[in-house]
């Protein structure tokens, strides 16, 4: 069996509000496909990071997400920790928690 692969652009993938709107994303894949910020199975986006803010709330999902542009961000978990991440750190978290990032020189993030 022969794997199909595609190449995806950044530049080609839709820019839409962060479900807090706070920020955007671009979604590079989800299921069922175009679903809603409250209806997905599982998704795939790239987040742009500009500035200080809490993350988006998304109950019963687990989140991981990854520094892919910038050398770090600084996440401040309403009940203690902090967790740096350098670029091509991920922190995986539950999607319920609330946490707000501190942005140092993060730009792009992937999260899942």
């Amino acid at each position: 069996m022969v794997a199909a692969f595609s190449i995806i652009r950044a530049a080609d993938l839709k820019a839409v509000p962060w479900k807090n709107g706070g920020g955007a994303t671009r979604e590079i894949a989800a299921s069922p496909q175009g679903a809603p910020f409250d209806a997905f199975d599982w998704r795939v986006s790239v987040a742009d990071v500009s500035e200080a803010g809490a993350f988006s709330v998304f109950e019963g999902i687990d989140r991981v997400l990854t520094l892919i542009e910038g050398t770090e961000m600084v996440l401040i978990d309403a009940n203690g920790p902090r967790h740096v991440l350098d670029r091509w750190d991920s922190l995986a978290f539950a999607g319920g928690k609330r946490l707000r990032q501190s942005c140092r020189t993060a730009r792009h993030a992937i999260s899942t």
